[in-house]
């Protein structure tokens, strides 16, 4: 009973990292350059919007 108890908690506990890094990391060289189109024009949106604004 101790036995699988664990087993079932370890296979949950990776089954969660696992997800965790699909979700947050599906690749380093892609989350990079994406993130850092996404940050640029996020930037010039709320500049755009600012420019309207005022």
């Amino acid at each position: 009973k101790r036995r699988r108890g664990s087993d079932e908690v370890l296979e949950g506990r990776s089954r969660q990292k696992m997800v965790k890094q699909k979700t947050v990391h599906p690749s380093p060289e892609k989350l990079t350059t994406s993130d850092e189109e996404r940050f640029k024009a996020a930037e010039e949106e709320v500049e755009k919007q600012l420019s309207d604004q005022g």
